[in-house]
């Protein structure tokens, strides 16, 4: 008996763990971006640190059980600190909020990880690289005085390193992104995502 039910759930495993993986997807994940801008010791004397909510959507396609290809677009909750800034009469406060919209494209490599103990999934570790172009407003608030809103741009490359676990038409992501800045700047996000394959 206990053959039998071997061979069954063997017969069943076999074809779902070799599932096909590759053609277009799209998915969403939520996760957390970290901000941080070094002070410059001339206009600012303190660092702005902060992290938020952030929302990536994204679409690709997914060559053989390897490589993908992925345009995506992210949206985060506003980051905001506090800083220090030389003013007129010495040194003030600034509370500074910033919003950022992100797209992004991205080539995946992805590496197969067979796990016999896991006979109903696939699972693999996956790196990449790409470019991005971020939207930045910023709004400042001086001693209670506004002094409006700043509205820039950033764009250079980016790298990423995850895990994923791929089910039958469903695929569950983790991931770790990294954004190339000007040198005062650091910029990383890391989050949970849902995939639906089709």
């Amino acid at each position: 008996m206990r053959w039998m039910m071997v061979a069954l759930v063997a017969g069943f495993a076999g074809p779902v763990f070799g599932q096909d993986v590759s053609g277009g997807y799209v998915g969403a994940t939520l996760g957390d971006w970290t901000y941080t801008e070094r002070a410059d010791g001339l206009v600012t004397l303190s660092d702005f640190d902060d992290s938020a909510s952030a929302l990536r959507l994204y679409g690709g396609y997914r060559l053989g059980s390897r490589f993908a290809l992925e345009l995506g677009y992210a949206e985060t909750d506003s980051i905001a600190d506090t800083v220090d800034i030389m003013g007129l009469n010495g040194i003030v406060p600034a509370d500074v909020s910033s919003d950022f919209t992100v797209t992004t494209a991205r080539a995946l490599l992805h590496f197969p990880i067979r796990a016999e103990r896991l006979p109903f999934v696939s699972l693999s570790i996956f790196a990449g690289a790409g470019v991005y172009d971020a939207d930045l407003k910023t709004e400042s608030n001086i001693v209670g005085l506004s002094t409006g809103t700043v509205e820039s741009t950033e764009d250079g490359s980016t790298a990423v390193l995850g895990v994923q676990i791929d089910f039958p038409k469903v695929s569950i992501r983790g991931e770790y992104e990294w954004f190339d800045t000007e040198s005062a700047v650091d910029i990383s996000s890391a989050g949970v995502g849902l995939i639906f394959r089709f």
